[in-house]
């Protein structure tokens, strides 16, 4: 259960501030990222993904290459979005309506999920 979850206008940049159905999806995504270093030969597997930006991801729930340029750790230069963007969206696909359904009965609105003025 997660300790502290962070309202739905703020980004939850630990795994303690996810609601306790993000969590799930943060550990399934937390487990793609060590995969798929293991798979590269990565040393360092939050080369892959940082932990606040999995955070990030749960809550905003992208399902594009531009919404995951919005989560923390993927803008600017994109280099890292190029590299595992469409891996981590495919990875996290499947938790999508899961996400939506989770931020629905929470009452919080896509935009709000996402950080925005409602």
């Amino acid at each position: 259960v997660a300790a502290a979850a962070r309202p739905f206008g703020q980004m939850p940049s630990s795994a303690s501030e996810l609601l306790p159905g993000e969590a799930a999806v943060y550990e399934a995504l937390i487990a793609a990222t060590h995969a798929r270093a293991e798979e590269l030969g990565e040393g360092y597997v939050w080369s892959i993904a940082p932990a606040r930006s999995v955070c990030e991801m749960v809550r905003r729930a992208p399902a594009s290459m531009e919404e995951l340029r919005s989560v923390w750790g993927f803008g600017g230069k994109g280099l890292r979005a190029q590299r595992h963007g469409d891996f981590l969206l495919t990875a996290l696909a499947p938790h999508l309506p899961s996400l939506r359904a989770l931020h629905s009965a929470a009452g919080v609105a896509a935009g709000e999920a996402a950080g925005e003025a409602a």
